[in-house]
């Protein structure tokens, strides 16, 4: 059956992030290699590389102007950044989570749940 056949390709379609901002800014650090606030060819050159990935200087050069907004032949995070969350969508916003009411559904779980009864400790004063 199809059930027992392992894939670990993954789909195309499969959803690109959402991302937070941190993350991204994580994947930029790990691109600038110098630490310059900026990514280069060279740079891109190396991490791929790395990663065991043969990209051409025609792959990287096309990599470098899908970012570079401003034609310096550098990507700085803000670059990166937008071409990301142009592919991804918005950035995901970590927030808290929102004290909210409980529903009654949530009320009715809490009140079914068995309490452990323990014994409480009087109040030193």
């Amino acid at each position: 059956s199809l059930n027992t056949m392992t894939t670990n390709i993954k789909p195309d379609d499969e959803q690109f992030g959402p991302f937070t901002v941190a993350e991204v800014e994580g994947c930029f650090k790990a691109f600038d290699l110098d630490d310059n606030g900026f990514v280069g060819a060279g740079e891109l050159r190396k991490v791929y590389q790395y990663l065991g990935e043969n990209a051409t200087d025609e792959d990287i050069d096309e990599m470098v102007k899908m970012c570079d907004q401003d034609g310096d032949g550098q990507i700085t995070f803000d670059e990166f950044a937008r071409m990301i969350f142009r592919h991804s969508g918005p950035p995901k916003v970590v927030k808290k989570p929102n004290t909210k009411l409980l529903s009654p559904k949530e009320q009715q779980d809490i009140l079914s749940s068995p309490m452990t009864k323990k014994k409480l400790r009087p109040i030193e004063s």
